[in-house]
């Protein structure tokens, strides 16, 4: 079709990633500097209980237990657990929810983990610790560990090169594709006949033939 040979043609007219001026590059990661921090994320694992005197006692043996102990403690008492089927998980995993940025920022959130957990684990002073309190959630209550930590990281240029020159190609791209489309229905123009589109008729589809077969005797 000639517009698929056309879009092919624009594309490869485009300049690469390495074709893209310096300057322009480095305007773009001044204007967008925040999106290239990254903030510090939290490993979250959690024990599931169904009352908060249980959750209470779990508190109490998982306050300063080491991660086999936790891991016994979650094939104990928790009720978010692996079934049998899949194996022993390794200790430092057991009761894992996953990792979560801090409390609101954007890039932070995990479908895994409530809110109130996400905000639970960034109140846990050292890495294996456990909060000093409860949780509850939507009827729920969760003793909390930090099993994992990444600090925070703020991208330089050159670590963020690359990532920019791909982006801009990726807009011009798109920006040439738009001018195309444009450029093509004003020399192509396209009318549709409603009354036309009225007068088609569709031909019903046949019903399928459900009488019974007989064989031959």
């Amino acid at each position: 079709m000639l517009r698929d040979e056309l879009l092919r043609d624009m594309r490869q007219s485009v300049p690469g990633p390495s074709d893209i001026p310096e300057a322009e590059v480095r305007a773009y990661f001044e204007a967008h500097h925040d999106e290239f921090k990254e903030p510090e994320r939290r490993r979250v694992a959690h024990l599931l209980l169904a009352s908060e005197a249980q959750a209470k006692a779990a508190l109490q043996k998982a306050l300063g237990a080491s991660a086999a102990d936790w891991g016994r403690l979650v094939a104990q008492v928790s009720l978010d657990k692996p079934p049998q089927s899949s194996g022993p998980a390794p200790t430092e995993l057991a009761g894992d929810l996953g990792i979560v940025g801090p409390p609101g920022h954007p890039r932070g959130a995990n479908p895994r983990v409530p809110e109130a957990l996400r905000a639970a684990v960034f109140e846990i002073d050292k890495l294996g610790g456990v909060l000093d309190r409860v949780v509850t959630e939507s009827g729920h209550f969760h003793v909390v560990r930090m099993t994992g930590r990444t600090e925070a990281r703020d991208r330089s240029y050159q670590d963020a090169e690359r990532t920019i020159r791909v982006a801009l190609v990726q807009q011009r791209i798109r920006a040439r594709e738009l001018e195309l489309e444009r450029e093509l229905k004003k020399r192509y123009p396209v009318s549709v006949d409603d009354e036309a589109l009225r007068q088609v008729k569709v031909p019903e589809a046949e019903a399928p033939n459900t009488a019974p077969t007989t064989s031959a005797p």
